[in-house]
C-alpha cells in the first residue's frame, strides 16, 4: 500500500505556555518545514512591519523543541507528536500544516515510476541499477527521523531492508532534510525520500516518482469519519433496545458533501460490541473503543 508513503507529516508550530511577543521572533526545528515557514514568515513581516523573523537553520524536531524550552527560540518546528516529557515541560502543539512524503531521484534518472519491491531490493541492496545501467544510490536517514519509521511501515521486506541498508557500509547519509534534498538533486541515480511541501517551498529540483503508480498527492480535505453503535432503541423511559440480535456496529468514512467512501462492519461473532469512543490521528489513524 502507498498509503504511509501518501501519510500527512503533521508539522506542528510548538509554543511554550510563558511565550509573549516580541521585536525579533526566532523559529527553529525540523528542516522539513523551513521552506513554508520561511514565506508565512515573510508574509508576518509585511502584515507586522515592527516584527522581524529570524529563521534559524534545521534543528531538527528534537533540537526545536529543547531550543524553545530553553526560550532561545520562540517557536518551534515539528515533525511528529510531542513526547509526555516535553508536553510535561510545558511545551504545547498545534498543526499548521501536511505535507505527504514523495519518493524522489535526480532530475537525470530515467525513470518515473518504483514499486515496493523495488524499494525494498533497493534498500537490501539486491537491486543495484536502474533499468538504465546507472548505480542506484541510495541516500539514507538516521534510523530515528519520521521518514525512516514511515518507510519501515510500508512493508515487513521494506522494514528487514531499512535495517540491512543501516548497517551496510558506504551508503550516503543525510543528516538534516536540507541536506537529504541537495544530495538527492546531486547524485544522479538517487533514491530517497522528501515531504512534496519542502520540494515546493524550496524549490527542490527532483525528479517525483510514483510508487505502484500511485503519486503523493495533496487532499484539501480529510473528510468525516462516524461510528455506528448499531443499537437501535425505543423512545421510552427504558430506552429498550430493540435489535440486539441484529444490530451492526460500523465505522463510516464519509467526504464533507456526506457521500460513502467507506465502511467498515465487525466480524459477526463481534456484532454485539456496541462503538462507543473514537479518537483521530494527525497521520489519518482512527482508534475506536467498544
Amino acid at each position: 500500500m502507498i498509503n504511509v508513503l501518501r501519510t500527512a507529516l503533521c508539522m506542528p508550530a510548538i509554543m511554550a505556555g510563558n511565550a509573549v511577543p516580541a521585536d525579533t521572533l526566532r523559529i527553529g526545528g525540523t528542516g522539513v518545514a523551513l521552506g513554508g515557514m520561511g514565506h508565512l514568515a515573510a508574509a508576518f513581516e509585511q502584515i507586522h512591519p515592527g516584527t522581524t523573523v529570524d529563521m534559524l537553520p534545521s534543528l531538527g524536531s528534537g533540537g526545536g523543541v529543547k531550543e524553545l524550552l530553553a526560550g532561545t527560540v520562540d517557536v518551534g518546528l515539528i515533525s511528529r507528536p510531542l513526547k509526555a516529557v516535553e508536553d510535561e515541560a510545558g511545551a504545547s502543539a498545534k498543526i499548521y500544516a501536511f505535507a505527504p512524503l514523495a519518493v524522489v531521484t535526480s532530475l537525470g534518472t530515467q525513470v518515473d515510476n518504483v514499486t515496493t519491491e523495488d524499494l525494498e531490493a533497493m534498500y537490501s541492496g539486491t537491486m543495484s541499477h536502474w533499468p538504465d545501467g546507472g548505480v542506484i544510490r541510495v541516500v539514507m536517514r538516521p534510523a530515528s527521523e519520521t521518514d525512516t519509521q514511515l518507510l519501515r511501515t510500508l512493508s515487513d521486506a521494506m522494514a528487514v531492508a531499512i535495517d540491512l541498508a543501516l548497517d551496510r557500509r558506504g551508503l550516503i547519509s543525510a543528516t538534516n532534510d536540507q541536506e537529504n534534498a541537495k544530495t538527492l538533486e546531486a547524485l544522479y541515480g538517487s533514491i530517497g525520500l522528501v515531504a512534496l511541501g519542502q520540494i515546493k517551498a524550496e524549490g527542490r529540483k527532483l525528479r517525483i516518482l510514483t510508487l505502484d503508480r500511485k503519486a503523493p498527492e495533496v487532499r484539501e480535505d480529510f473528510g468525516l469519519v462516524a461510528a455506528s453503535g448499531g443499537i437501535i432503541a425505543a423512545l421510552d423511559d427504558d430506552r429498550t433496545k430493540l435489535n440486539l440480535d441484529a444490530m451492526l456496529p460500523n465505522l463510516t468514512y464519509l467526504a464533507l458533501d456526506g457521500t460513502i467512501e467507506e465502511q467498515a462492519e465487525l466480524f459477526a461473532d463481534l456484532h454485539w460490541n456496541s462503538i462507543r469512543h473514537l479518537a483521530a490521528y494527525a497521520d489519518g489513524t482512527i482508534a475506536f473503543a467498544m
